[in-house]
């Protein structure tokens, strides 16, 4: 299945192809970062007297991570290489939103 290619497609294809992989396993990542210190802050507030605002950018990050873990997993699943090129689009645009 690595190596495979659709037989419309060419080189440039399975490039883009591996963009979106290597888009969809970091942005799960970064959820899962996100996810992690936002639990961390929480115990340090609980812990402690202060209260920040930095969990709930974090949580706002890691729904930006999200969607675009999500469209990433989309255009893998596409079939057609126009919508891959539109998905790709909207994964750069909510990855370099924060």
């Amino acid at each position: 299945m690595k190596g495979e290619m659709h037989p419309k497609r060419g080189a440039n294809s399975h490039l883009e192809h591996d963009i979106c992989i290597h888009i969809f396993t970091v942005s799960s990542a970064m959820v899962g970062v996100c996810l992690t210190v936002i639990g961390l802050i929480r115990v340090v507030i609980t812990l402690g007297t202060a209260d920040t605002l930095a969990d709930d950018l974090l949580a706002a990050d890691a729904l930006l991570f999200l969607i675009s873990s999500l469209l990433s997993y989309w255009a893998l699943r596409s079939r057609g290489l126009r919508r891959m090129h539109r998905l790709e689009k909207l994964q750069m645009g909510s990855l370099s939103s924060p």
